[in-house]
């Protein structure tokens, strides 16, 4: 439908509207047919390359022909079907250099009989890389599957076989029939890989598959298929290696030649057959210096220090330890050969040790970053100890780059490694490459000696780090946190001093992106807190410490009352402890989902009670963000509403915008099964996470709840007035119930009233309170009647 506004009005949502989406633009319909700018936000005129002078002119005397007239035919759209319109478009952003993507919005609006479109329109390029790198994904493993020369069979976990390829059909000459009730060992009885444990890690085998007159070496890799943690199946990878094997040895007499052959290798040549050596040649006698009869019969390990499989895989270089314990360098290689249908391993050395090349690149790769070339976290503790040695003063300083797992995710990992390098060589640029160190994945540390000026080099840093880091899929930002200790006052060795850099990046991550924090001595006592409180809630879920207060919920529109759960904690040597900060603990230990169970039950058992004097009550339960992806959240809802024989319709869940954004499509899913039993869902402290107006019109939620730090500006800050009048109309016309929490005066009731608002909670109306207070409160609000 079409809304009709005035000018003023809507000049007041225009201005609320530009601190909540990324441009805004007012557009007029003029007789003329055309759309003319009439307002914009300052933002808007930066992003959208618009002249001083755009007001007054139409779409045509801004853009070329081509964008003007896609978006003339979505305004026209909005204006013709009356209807709010909304599309995904590319960004005409000022730098074309960059990919962006846009959700726009366009509500048509009429002022003074006259016709308008409202654009609002938001950043969505994120959203849109991360939806788009998921149906990659899922496409390249269509591909990987169905168009790979290798055969593959996909089988559940007792060997059922569920599907193959077509490479696997045409080269086994295999019909669909004839696998549709067949196992992996019907087909392949001489497999052992199948039954190999674990299963949750791929494993492989070389074995002979016999097809009528036909012998055919195959190479079987069994992959697992991990979902939600769970391994579900396997994927088993057939590759033809016949052609890769120079030796299928059949009979006794062709054995002894072949034996032969490898006497005059340069190379020393070892059978193992069950890892028992059963031959080497003259030359590996010589070189171990040995007999015959010393080293036939032993396991492989008698003559290699360490694990042979890891060698071959990690860079093809052993240790070889000889008779007069004199160690020697070797490259390793590894095939199978079949001796009369028995499968032996060949392993070929080639002595390296007069290499000197191979010692230095041991030593490198013992004590530096593969990546970047600094110091690895070794020999960095080595560089700190020589520095503490020195008697130098100096700063200990941690760079942890900000959301590197989400990056990562985002970009792939070859273009993480890249930013990683650049990353590395902005540090090398600014400081000596002698005082940095790689210690992790994302974080990185810098010896500073406390002569130089900290305040200047962190502004060095930050200016390098600003900067566009340069990948295949394009330019990208990040943002570190930094956290500092110093020495000698944090510590007095490598260790202690990482200790107390860690704790401050620790609270430097909790306050958010960008922190830059010191360590101080009183962090201890913040984590020595923190310890306790974790230790004690685990302690405390035993021990029934917990109980559950409820605070009213008055409707303003004379529906029934409502009350809110609110879990709190009384310990017995602690005191009470806010949920402010317990609550964040339990998230991080995951004691969360326990203490939420208790909190629904609690809550389901006590609105029973109530039911008795309040029998149209309604129940309001908090859900946290990891609660509401518990994979067993729905099962455990509805056993305790049935345990209480409770109408779900008398139940809400809050739940935040975060817990939502983590995973919207599997948001929607949990929502709409629990929806369906009749359980209704607000979305809690709306406004002051990401939102997304979009995602919120697609989730089946009932009701917003503004959070208190709007509520508080209500008659003290215009802006903070208008955005709470802008966000109830905007709820309003999206079909959605809206609730203020922290409604403390009567001020701020009056302007709640007056705004529409459908629901107030707060303190001016009762604080939360016990079950055997409540009843009464509740009989008392009752009878009250709101000036």
């Amino acid at each position: 439908m079409e809304y009709k506004r005035d000018l003023i009005e809507i000049k007041d949502m225009f201005k609320m509207m530009s601190n909540l989406f990324d441009m805004v633009f007012l557009m007029k319909l003029r007789k003329d047919g055309n759309f003319e700018y009439a307002d914009y936000s300052e933002q808007a005129k930066d992003l959208a390359n618009l002249p001083d002078d755009a007001i007054g002119k139409t779409l045509f005397d801004i853009y070329g022909e081509e964008i003007a007239t896609a978006l003339h035919e979505k305004y026209t759209e909005a204006i013709v079907n009356r209807e709010p319109v909304t599309y995904l478009e590319a960004m005409n952003l000022r730098n074309n250099n960059q990919f962006k993507v846009a959700e726009s919005t366009l509500i048509p609006i009429t002022i003074d009989k006259e016709k308008y479109v409202l654009a609002f329109i938001k950043d969505v390029t994120e959203l849109e890389l991360k939806k788009h790198e998921v149906f990659e994904q899922k496409e390249r493993f269509h591909s990987l599957f169905t168009y790979n020369n290798d055969p593959i069979i996909s089988t559940d976990v007792k060997g059922n076989i569920q599907i193959v390829n077509e490479a696997f059909r045409k080269k086994f000459s295999i019909v669909k029939d004839e696998f549709e009730r067949a196992t992996i060992v019907d087909f392949f009885p001489q497999l052992s890989v199948f039954n190999e444990k674990p299963h949750t890690i791929p494993v492989e085998e070389e074995v002979i598959l016999e097809f009528g007159s036909n012998t055919i070496i195959s190479l079987v890799k069994r992959i697992p298929i991990i979902v939600n943690e769970e391994n579900i199946g396997f994927y088993f990878i057939i590759n033809d290696v016949t052609s890769q094997r120079e030796v299928i040895v059949t009979n006794n007499e062709m054995e002894e030649r072949y034996k032969r052959l490898m006497e005059l290798s340069p190379q020393m040549i070892i059978l193992v057959k069950n890892k028992s050596i059963i031959y080497i040649n003259k030359i590996g006698l010589q070189l171990l210096e040995t007999k015959n009869e010393d080293i036939i019969g032993k396991n492989i390990s008698y003559i290699i220090t360490g694990d042979i499989e890891a060698y071959i895989h990690d860079g093809n270089v052993a240790t070889i330890q000889k008779t007069n314990n004199e160690l020697i360098y070797v490259s390793v290689k590894k095939t199978v050969v079949f001796l009369n249908k028995e499968k032996i391993h060949l392993y070929s050395f080639t002595d390296v040790t007069s290499q000197l090349a191979i010692k230095e690149e041991l030593t490198f790769m013992e004590n530096f970053d593969y990546l970047t070339g600094l110091h690895n976290r070794k020999s960095f503790d080595q560089l700190i100890d020589f520095h503490i040695v020195a008697g130098e003063n100096f700063y200990l300083i941690l760079f942890n780059i900000d959301k590197f797992k989400f990056v990562n995710d985002l970009i792939g990992t070859s273009n993480a490694d890249l930013l990683l390098e650049q990353f590395a060589s902005r540090l090398k640029s600014i400081s000596d490459e002698n005082t940095i160190g790689r210690i992790s994945g994302d974080e990185f540390a810098i010896i500073l000696p406390q002569k130089k000026s900290i305040d200047a080099f962190l502004m060095n840093v930050q200016k390098e780090l600003h900067r566009q880091f340069d990948t295949i899929k394009g330019p990208i930002h990040v943002s570190t946190s930094t956290a500092i200790s110093r020495f000698p006052e944090h510590g007095s060795s490598a260790e202690q001093l990482y200790l107390s850099a860690t704790k401050a990046m620790t609270l430097a991550k909790i306050d958010g992106a960008k922190q830059v924090i010191y360590y101080q001595e009183e962090m201890q006592e913040v984590f020595t807190r923190k310890y306790e409180i974790e230790n004690e809630l685990k302690l405390s879920l035993k021990e029934k410490h917990f109980h559950v207060v409820y605070q009213p919920k008055i409707h303003l529109k004379g529906k029934p009352l409502e009350v809110e759960a609110l879990i709190r904690w009384e310990h017995p040597k602690l005191g009470m402890v806010s949920p402010a900060e317990f609550i964040p603990v339990a998230e991080d230990s995951g004691l969360i989902i326990d203490i939420g169970k208790f909190v629904i039950d609690q809550a389901c058992k006590d609105l029973l009670e109530l039911h008795k004097s309040n029998p149209t009550l309604r129940v309001a339960i908090n859900l946290s963000p990891k609660q509401f992806m518990d994979s067993k959240l729905e099962e455990s809802i509805l056993a305790v509403i049935a345990r209480y024989n409770l109408d779900p319709g008398f139940i809400e869940f809050e739940i935040t915008e975060t817990a939502i954004m983590s995973d919207p499509s599997k948001a929607v899913q949990i929502l709409n099964r629990l929806k369906e039993v009749g359980i209704t869902f607000a979305i809690d402290d709306f406004g002051t996470s990401f939102s997304s107006f979009n995602y919120l019109k697609k989730l089946p939620v009932d009701t917003i709840k503004i959070d208190r730090s709007f509520i508080n500006g209500i008659g003290e800050n215009e802006k903070d007035s208008r955005l709470v009048e802008g966000l109830i109309d905007l709820a309003h016309k999206m079909g959605l119930s809206i609730t203020a929490e922290g409604v403390e005066t009567k001020e701020q009731l009056h302007f709640l009233l007056e705004k529409d608002c459908d629901v107030v909670q707060g303190y001016y109306f009762g604080r939360p309170e016990k079950l055997d207070q409540l009843v009464q409160t509740l009989t008392t609000l009752r009878q009250v009647v709101l000036d």
